[in-house]
Order: structure tokens, then C-alpha cells, then sequence
């Protein structure tokens, strides 16, 4: 008999760790258990179990248990510690990260809880936990159940140091909750991380543009005036006329001039689709400014329906073709001319902004010049005020799906309703900002909004609608030195 007990000794003696842990740790004495003092705080924090075996060694394991989102991120064990080790090793860590003992009702709780609210999001525990989870007792209904907050208000919150990390979850988080979660890029410590930089699943990613223009607009030009190419195509001439040529070209018939700027910007337009610009464009010598220079023209001589048509066909265009064609004097060529011929058909603007797949930029040109009305005609006020709110009510609900807008474009179109100073938005604005789909680092976080109304100094500036000052404007800004 003692020979048997002696075998069984010794091979409890040379037991691997591993299965040690397995087969023995649960029928050890529960010993003292901690958390880390900021866990409830921080969302994320030590959970410590011990266990004490008869001779007076102790065993623990350590988890790092994420309580928002990721459950058990990591976790180790150490077996057979000597009761001095153990205390200096508890000493350690309360000096390092601050401790609080519990019951262990309390850390079962934690740790099984984290769980089982990341399993729920499609997150498994880390792989130690395969190991370690044999030092927490089976999670049965022998242990009395205690509620502990897990998420924020309800939501899985991932909280991650950089996007690569955040590709690595959103997938499995979006296939198990859809949207119904949120998360955000750790900007500094995670313990001091600011509520108002949560950000919705959708954060970060971007409108693909998905518009597919016609392979041509027209064929060929058949112009009323045939010069034209000539003059507006010269290299002198990009982008910005001198007045005297100006005013030449204004003095022409006003319907003519109309139906051959609009063919030009056809023409050109269809000629120079994304698959028929250069990659080095920039050095392209076949560059002109003729299309820019055109919308510009167009806006002194056009119309509210087939020149604003023509205009807004412009904006469905890809970014590449804006930065062929406009480079960084976009805002300055497009709002003015797009205040000239529609600052009486927000309707149509409005129907623009509910189109998908289009760039982030022409959206943000469309809410600049709405923005203009309110200071160019201020007895329109309550006009701007009901667009601003169709399309920020519009963005609230569609912000989620990136198809429509993203969370650069609502940041950009919350600049222009800011511009406006109509305080009566700020509701809406603030339900789109609950959305955590709107990116503050370009109009602030909401509170920030919020201040930004009430200043005097408006966010950007107005558009210059005198045609002659903005070919002065533009060629100071943008012109380059004259070739000797």
C-alpha cells in the first residue's frame, strides 16, 4: 500500500505542468484573488486567481481580460510557489499596476463573463486560456452568478493600437453583430483613451466610387465660336484669363457662348476620362486648363438646367479627374459657378447629395455652396437651414452603409453647416456625431462643433463671384512664373 501511494507521489512529482494544471488545479483550495484597480474604469485590466496547495505552495494564473470587447487577451500561470514568492510577486504588481482583492465569485465572474460577451462578437480567448482556464472552476451554476458591466452602453467596443490590428477583428465582429458595435484607434494610453473618438464600424473606411460616366459625352464639338479652343487651351491661359480676353469672350452672343462652353466641357470631359489620363499628368503637355476655365465662363453665362446639369456631370467624376483638371483651385473654380447657376435649385442639389458612390470631395463643394446663400441672400435663412437638416438627416441614416458618405464627407459637410452659424442645427448634427461615424479630426468632436458655431470668425471663406477678381485670384494663388 505504501508502495502504491509512493508511486502515485512520484508521478504527481514528474507531471508535466501542462497537464498538471489540467488534471490537478481545480481540486486545489481557492486562495486570494485580485484585479487590477482601473479594470471598471479602463475597460481592460489583470484578473489574478490563486490557488494553495496542502504543503503551503501556491499556484495563480494571471489574465488580462478586455471587458469591452476582445474577452481574455492574454493569460499565463505559474505553479508551486513558495509563500514569500508569491508575495512579492502581489507587492510587484500592486506597485506596478495597482491591485484590489476580491472574492473569487468576483473574478470568476469577470473573467467567464469577458468570455462569453467576446464570443458573442465572434472573438475567441486567447489561445493561453486553453491552459489556463483550469484555474478558474468550470463555469456552472455552482458559482453564484454576479452581473458586471461588459461593452460600452450595451455595444462591444474594440479598442485598437492602429487599423492593421482593427482588420484583424472587424471581420468577425461584423459577421456576428453587423453593425451593432463600435471601435476606435488608440490615440494614446488606453487607460486615458476620450469617449468622443469612439467610432462606429464603418469609421474609417471610404466611399468607393462607383459612378460609371459615359464613354463619351458628345462626339464632337460643333461650336458657334471655333476660337475658343484655341484661346482657352493656350498654356498662358490655364485656368485664369486676362480681363481683356475676358471680356471678349462675355461680349459674344449670350446663348451662343452658353452651347459652346457647354460642349467644350462635354467634350472634354468624356475625352479625358480616368483610362485617357497620363500617370505623369502633372508633366502632361497636353494639359490645359481649358475644362476649368470653361465651368468657369459658364458660370457668367449659363443656365439652371442644362449648365448646372453640365456642372454637376463634372462633379460625378473620379478624384484623379479632379486633380488633372483643377488641381488645388477645385473650391475656388467649382462653388462660385456652382452658386451662379443653382443657388436657386436645391432640390437638385439635395437629389446630388442622395447619389452613391461619388467622391467625398464634390459633396463637400455642393454644402460650401449651399453655405454661401446664407451669407449672399440672408433673408434665405430658413431655405438653408431646411436643407442643411434634410442632409444631415439624410447622412445620420446613412452613414453606416459608406455607400453614400463617409466619415471624411461628414466632417467636411459639418465645416459647412458650421460656416452657416445656424445654431438650430446643432440637434441633428449631434445625432449624427452619436453615430461614431463622422471623423473629428476635421470639424472637431461634437463639443467642438458645438464652439465653433458660436464664434464670430466663420470656418472658411466666401466664394468670389466677380469673374474678372476671381481670374485674379486664381492666377495669384495658383499661377506659375512666365516662361522667359
Amino acid at each position: 500500500m505504501a508502495k502504491n501511494k509512493s508511486k502515485r507521489a512520484a508521478g504527481q512529482q514528474f507531471m508535466s505542468p501542462d497537464k498538471y494544471l489540467k488534471n490537478r488545479a481545480r481540486t486545489l483550495k481557492i486562495g486570494k484573488c485580485y484585479y487590477t484597480k482601473s479594470l471598471f474604469d479602463a475597460g481592460e485590466g489583470h484578473v489574478i486567481v490563486s490557488r494553495l496547495h496542502t504543503g503551503g505552495k501556491i499556484s495563480y494564473a494571471n489574465y488580462l481580460v478586455d471587458m469591452l470587447c476582445l474577452g481574455v487577451k492574454d493569460s499565463f500561470y505559474r505553479l508551486r510557489l513558495e509563500p514569500d514568492e508569491w508575495e512579492e510577486t502581489i507587492e510587484y504588481l500592486n506597485d506596478r499596476i495597482g491591485l484590489t482583492e476580491c472574492s473569487y465569485e468576483d473574478a470568476h465572474n469577470i473573467v467567464w463573463g469577458a468570455v462569453d460577451f467576446a464570443e458573442e462578437g465572434g472573438i475567441k480567448p486567447h489561445e493561453s486560456f486553453g491552459l489556463t482556464q483550469y484555474m478558474l472552476e468550470e463555469d456552472t451554476e455552482d458559482i453564484p452568478l454576479k452581473d458586471f458591466d461588459f461593452g460600452s452602453g450595451g455595444q462591444h467596443l474594440l479598442i485598437v493600437k492602429n487599423q492593421n490590428e482593427a482588420k484583424h477583428y472587424l471581420p468577425r465582429l461584423k459577421a456576428a453583430l453587423g453593425n451593432d458595435f463600435r471601435y476606435m484607434v488608440q490615440e494614446k494610453s488606453f487607460y486615458n483613451y476620450d469617449p468622443a473618438y469612439v467610432r462606429a464600424p464603418s469609421f474609417g473606411e471610404q466611399t468607393e466610387y462607383t459612378y460609371e460616366p459615359p464613354k463619351e459625352y458628345i462626339a464632337k464639338p460643333t461650336l458657334h465660336n471655333p476660337w475658343l479652343v484655341e484661346e482657352l487651351s493656350k498654356p498662358e491661359n490655364a485656368i485664369y484669363l486676362p480681363d481683356s480676353l475676358t471680356d471678349r469672350i462675355l461680349a459674344l452672343p449670350s446663348e451662343d457662348l452658353r452651347e459652346d462652353l457647354e460642349q467644350i466641357i462635354l467634350y472634354y470631359m468624356g475625352y479625358t476620362q480616368d483610362g485617357n489620363i497620363p500617370d505623369d499628368y502633372e508633366t502632361d503637355e497636353n494639359f490645359n486648363g481649358m475644362l476649368a476655365t470653361a465651368v468657369t465662363l459658364l458660370g457668367e453665362v449659363g443656365n439652371e438646367s442644362s449648365s448646372l446639369d453640365v456642372v454637376l456631370e463634372v462633379l460625378r467624376q473620379s478624384d484623379y479627374f479632379f486633380h488633372y483638371h483643377f488641381g488645388d483651385a477645385a473650391r475656388d473654380i467649382l462653388v462660385p459657378t456652382l452658386y451662379k447657376l443653382g443657388h436657386n435649385q436645391l432640390d437638385k442639389f439635395f437629389d446630388f447629395m442622395k447619389e452613391a458612390g461619388l467622391t467625398v470631395s464634390a459633396k463637400y463643394w455642393i454644402s460650401e455652396t449651399i453655405s454661401q446663400i446664407i451669407w449672399l441672400a440672408p433673408e434665405r435663412r430658413d431655405e438653408v437651414k431646411d436643407w442643411f437638416t434634410k442632409v444631415i438627416q439624410f447622412m445620420t441614416e446613412k452613414l453606416p452603409e459608406v455607400r453614400y458618405f463617409d466619415s471624411d464627407a461628414a466632417g467636411l459637410i459639418t465645416c459647412g453647416a458650421i460656416n452657416t452659424k445656424i445654431t438650430e442645427l446643432l440637434p441633428y448634427i449631434k445625432k449624427m456625431y452619436e453615430t461614431g461615424c463622422v471623423n473629428p479630426s476635421i470639424a472637431g468632436t461634437y463639443q467642438e462643433v458645438e464652439e465653433a458655431f458660436t464664434r464670430e470668425k466663420r470656418h472658411l471663406h466666401d466664394c468670389e463671384l466677380d469673374i474678372h477678381k476671381q481670374f485674379r485670384d486664381l492666377k495669384q494663388a495658383f499661377g506659375h512664373n512666365e516662361k522667359e
